[in-house]
């Protein structure tokens, strides 16, 4: 572009924007029969913008100088970043494989390890005695009748897993405030646990 764009109407500067953003679009191909027929516009506009050197013509293709110029360093920049996006993910693919691997060996062995260890565990039902004691020693706040009970229907179990330690689980309905919400139940019901 060598000439000035403000020397020129005002129409011919509307088209010069209208042109520049097709051209760009187009990837810097863009013919005059097209510009012609997508703006709708007389060849004076178009004439005036070739005698100032704003554009040029050469056979039906038009020429935007400084816009090549740009798109070219575009492309190249654009190229580049893809190239190294491309780099940068095949070394992110291949440290995540290998680490993924690694962490998928270990996570099967910590789950073996943990199941072996479940299974080692025997668990032992108490003596009513045993929880009797241990529910008086921590301020009888759990019927340890009832706990007992309880535990011995369901075959010992906390939700669908056996039993690990039973006093963990005198402790949880002490945390829980099962005896309370028993009272809260049957409010009408007397019993020695509920006073």
């Amino acid at each position: 572009m060598k000439g000035d764009i403000t020397d020129c109407s005002m129409e011919a500067q509307g088209l010069f924007i209208n042109i520049c953003v097709l051209y760009w679009l187009k990837g810097c191909e863009l013919t005059l029969t097209r510009i012609e027929r997508k703006f709708n516009v007389c060849s004076t506009s178009v004439q005036e913008l070739i005698n100032e050197d704003i554009i040029s013509l050469i056979d039906d293709q038009i020429q935007i100088n400084f816009l090549d110029e740009q798109f070219s360093q575009f492309e190249k920049s654009h190229d580049d970043k893809i190239r190294a996006g491309r780099i940068s993910a095949a070394k992110r693919k291949a440290n995540r494989c290998s680490t993924d691997v690694q962490q998928v060996v270990n996570n099967k062995e910590e789950r073996r390890e943990n199941k072996n260890k479940r299974r080692d565990i025997v668990f032992k039902p108490p003596q009513l005695s045993e929880v009797r004691e241990y529910c008086s020693e921590r301020g009888g706040k759990v019927d340890a009748d009832k706990w007992f009970d309880y535990y011995t229907a369901n075959g010992w179990r906390v939700g669908r897993n056996k039993m690990i330690d039973w006093r963990a689980a005198v402790r949880t309905w002490e945390k829980n405030g099962f005896a309370e919400k028993q009272k809260n139940l049957y409010p009408g019901y007397k019993d020695s646990s509920f006073d």
